[in-house]
């Protein structure tokens, strides 16, 4: 095994299954068949199943939601679940597990910030997922906003002064943009099918306002049919990295971009994510001493999404093992909305 492939940690918890939303797209079942097709791989070497410690605490929740919001999570669990909106549901482990996620990634952003390149470079599969939350909204799947504590995180206690979050999940992550739309310490770009689809935000025009303009970049994705979506998000991370030299690098890893998504689908392949996978880490290695952490966002294939897990990773550990697919990549001309 290469030096690169001993950087790369991949974790997954038990805990995360406790979140139970039954025959929901956004159900325990995407861990579990993820958990069982990584041990069986030739990455199982990488992949550890319990997270790192840490549990977000009302003190980290408020570094990017309102004491409202909170609330709202945690009294309805105590009464033990229901539907707080109309895609999002929650059962009674729900805000503790939530807090989990968001908990085990301060953790692996803090060690990769504090730590040298043995820790760099990790990929947290939790649920449930969290961009679409915003400051008070709970919305799409999504209780607490995972990625936005871990960046707030790293700028407000671990004091770096640039941290770039970058999201390729098929859904924009409206929560992500709103939180950090006026903050010129965090850069968000994201890759998304462009409105009126869910959420139906994120369009080209959408830059950030005050301190924070031109601090979010929005790559609208036309169609079906879909082209170019893998180029297109790695050219424009390209140009938007060099240009902000991150001291990290976030990534809202979403599946839903595989072309059999049953949600989704923007027609990329495993390999495109593996390209993905790849890329960011030349760019995390040339920019920001490797310094790349990565957590699940969306992916609803049972069949699909352990295999973008596995490719999106092999990307990013250097390994080459082809993972199999039965179609080619979305890597043609661009029809983005800009």
């Amino acid at each position: 095994m290469s030096a690169i492939m001993r950087a790369m940690k991949i974790y997954l918890d038990e805990v995360f299954r406790l979140h139970d939303t039954g025959d929901h797209p956004e159900c325990a079942r995407r861990l579990e068949v993820t958990r069982k097709h990584l041990a069986a791989s030739s990455l199982s070497t990488l992949f550890h199943t319990s997270a790192p410690p840490g549990l977000a605490s009302d003190e980290d929740l408020l570094l990017v939601h309102d004491q409202q919001h909170i609330d709202r999570v945690v009294e309805a669990c105590r009464q033990g679940g229901g539907q707080l909106d109309p895609d999002t549901l929650v059962c009674p482990h729900s805000d503790h597990v939530a807090r989990r996620a968001a908990g085990a990634l301060v953790s692996l952003v803090s060690e990769a910030a504090q730590g040298g390149s043995d820790c760099c470079q990790s990929l947290l599969l939790c649920r449930p997922p969290g961009h679409h939350a915003t400051a008070g909204r709970v919305m799409g799947f999504c209780l607490y906003n995972s990625v936005a504590v871990a960046a707030r995180h790293l700028t407000v206690r671990q004091g770096l002064e640039r941290v770039a979050i970058l999201d390729f999940d098929a859904h924009h992550g409206n929560g992500t943009q709103d939180i950090f739309y006026t903050d010129p310490d965090v850069l968000y770009l994201s890759t998304h099918r462009a409105a009126p689809f869910y959420p139906g935000t994120g369009r080209a025009d959408e830059t950030g306002e005050g301190p924070g303009r031109g601090m979010t970049i929005n790559l609208p994705v036309m169609g079906p049919p879909f082209t170019g979506v893998t180029e297109t998000f790695l050219e424009e991370t390209r140009r938007a990295l060099t240009r902000f030299a991150p001291d990290m690098i976030l990534v809202s890893a979403g599946f839903d971009g595989y072309t059999h998504d049953p949600v989704a689908g923007m027609g990329m392949e495993p390999e495109d994510f593996e390209r993905i996978g790849a890329e960011l880490r030349e760019l995390a290695e040339s920019l920001c001493q490797g310094r790349l952490v990565s957590v699940l966002e969306g992916g609803y294939s049972m069949e699909g999404l352990p295999r973008c897990i596995e490719s999106y990773a092999r990307g990013v550990t250097g390994a080459s093992t082809p993972v199999s697919t039965t179609g080619g990549k979305a890597t043609e001309r661009s029809q983005h909305g800009r």
